[in-house]
């Protein structure tokens, strides 16, 4: 059991340091915007709110269209303007110093 423990929280680390895993898939919307064509459940983006539908106007500072087609896994910084036209700056969850 506790070897079983020791790998789960061994992959979770390795993961981790490899980077989020946003789960948002970019498309163009027929105004010309981008916006989440699909996000995966579970996913960082998913966690933090992002639905389909919702404008993504930058990813690590770089103009979303240049995502477009592209899945995105690995970010730092996401900018999404949700559904209300409300702006947020999305960032993936900090891993604690205790684990």
């Amino acid at each position: 059991m506790l070897v079983g423990v020791l790998l789960v929280a061994a992959i979770s680390l390795r993961l981790y340091a490899e980077g989020p895993q946003w789960g948002l898939r970019l498309a163009q919307a027929p105004d010309g915007a981008v916006v989440a064509a699909a996000v995966r459940g579970h996913a960082v983006a998913w966690e933090q709110h992002v639905r389909p539908g919702d404008r993504v106007v930058s990813i690590d500072a770089v103009d979303a269209h240049r995502f477009v087609g592209q899945p995105v896994e690995r970010a730092s910084r996401i900018v999404v303007v949700d559904q209300n036209g409300n702006p947020r700056t999305l960032q993936p969850p900090v891993l604690s110093d205790a684990l």
